[in-house]
């Protein structure tokens, strides 16, 4: 389950960075285009995941003590996880989870204009982050 954590997060930080990514590599623009139509599924279940990790992470505080890398690294992973998810599944989570009350809703905009300044810093801390899940879930996998 960490290995599809890590790739998510490495796709999510590619569609985030997507501006920083073409302009050093124009011919990823289409291969991130492709990438477009999943931008708010894959938001809203990183988000949700990014949750749970974090939750998953705080639960086993102990391990710190023994693995502190590795839970700094993941207890990260799920704070990217959770901006990232929250910031490209926005129109998801606006539409199923916010329309129910305008306060909420007006809540929820304030967040994700805030959060959109950060999306390129954000999709690249993403994308290490995600390499480092990757390294960790083949190591210890």
């Amino acid at each position: 389950m960490d290995f599809i954590t890590a790739i998510l997060l490495i796709l999510c930080g590619i569609l985030a960075a997507a501006p920083l990514i073409v302009s050093k590599a124009p011919n990823a623009q289409r291969t991130i285009e492709n990438l477009r139509p999943l931008q708010g599924g894959l938001g809203l279940i990183v988000c949700l995941w990014g949750i749970w990790t974090v939750i998953r992470m705080l639960m086993h505080l102990s391990v710190l003590r023994v693995y502190p890398l590795t839970w700094i690294i993941l207890f990260a992973t799920g704070l990217v996880e959770v901006l990232l998810g929250f910031l490209l599944g926005y129109a998801l989570i606006q539409r199923y989870a916010l329309s129910g009350s305008d306060a909420a809703a007006a809540r929820g905009a304030e967040a994700e204009r805030k959060l959109a300044g950060f999306a390129v810093p954000l999709g690249v801390i993403g994308i290490i982050l995600g390499v480092f899940a990757l390294i960790l879930a083949i190591r210890f996998g």
